[in-house]
């Protein structure tokens, strides 16, 4: 029996339509439709041996029943729930808005939550360990391993809570995330780089003064100040503001 089947990817996803296509199923992509095209008009061809033929079987999937489509990534505007809308207005000519008070509220709890964690759970305690010496961390029985392994996990929770929380105050899509990697890189190395505390207090610190210089500057002349005062503070102090302590 034949299926329609939704690969989401370009390169791995063709890999993989090659050989659902060989069965006869039709894919869909999310990818460039020249992608697809180039598929149903080149086509794949594989020669399989078959017992009782001197010459291999040739099948060639321009023969086949199946077919590739492809449609590409789009801006996503979700519908946020009523609560979401709005704005509170604590002062006449002052109005903040909601979504953005639960982004804040949001971040704050999962901040908190993972400051808790790294300080006053075993987890925490072996991942302090492992940053620190890794070496004397497996020395002591510690599973380093495995502790990559779950602190990769929680980080990639943490970034899909992220992830749909950004849903909640813009448009996602392909390139949403590029618009923030330099300022994600500059937050992470201005606080230090082994310093949650630090990292709070620099992405409040660069986000501030970035603010107040867009208040009396174009942003583009902002962003570039306040890239200068980042780079002017780290030569001075490279480790960061949040330096990790190391015994000598």
């Amino acid at each position: 029996m034949a299926y329609n089947i939704l690969l989401m990817g370009a390169s791995y996803g063709s890999l993989l339509a090659s050989k659902l296509l060989f069965g006869g199923h039709s894919i869909h992509l999310v990818c460039l439709p020249a992608e697809a095209d180039l598929i149903n008009a080149e086509g794949f061809r594989v020669k399989l041996p078959v017992k009782g033929r001197k010459d291999p079987v040739l099948l060639d999937t321009r023969n086949l029943a199946g077919k590739v489509s492809a449609s590409g990534p789009k801006e996503v505007s979700p519908t946020l729930p009523d609560w979401l809308l709005g704005s509170w207005a604590p002062a006449p000519g002052l109005d903040i808005p909601i979504n953005g008070l639960f982004v804040l509220a949001l971040t704050s709890v999962v901040t908190i939550g993972v400051l808790i964690a790294l300080n006053r759970s075993r987890w925490g305690l072996r991942v302090r360990a492992t940053v620190s010496n890794r070496t004397m961390a497996n020395a002591i029985g510690i599973d380093t391993m495995k502790t990559d392994r779950l602190t990769f996990a929680i980080g990639c929770g943490i970034a899909g809570v992220a992830g749909a929380a950004f849903t909640t105050i813009g448009s996602t899509g392909p390139t949403s995330g590029q618009l923030y990697i330099v300022d994600s890189f500059l937050v992470v190395t201005f606080g230090g780089a082994a310093s949650l505390l630090g990292t709070v207090v620099s992405a409040f610190s660069i986000a501030q003064t970035q603010s107040i210089t867009e208040f009396f500057l174009a942003g583009s002349m902002a962003k570039v100040l306040t890239l200068s005062l980042i780079v002017l503070i780290l030569m001075i102090r490279p480790q960061g503001l949040f330096a990790s302590k190391v015994r000598r």
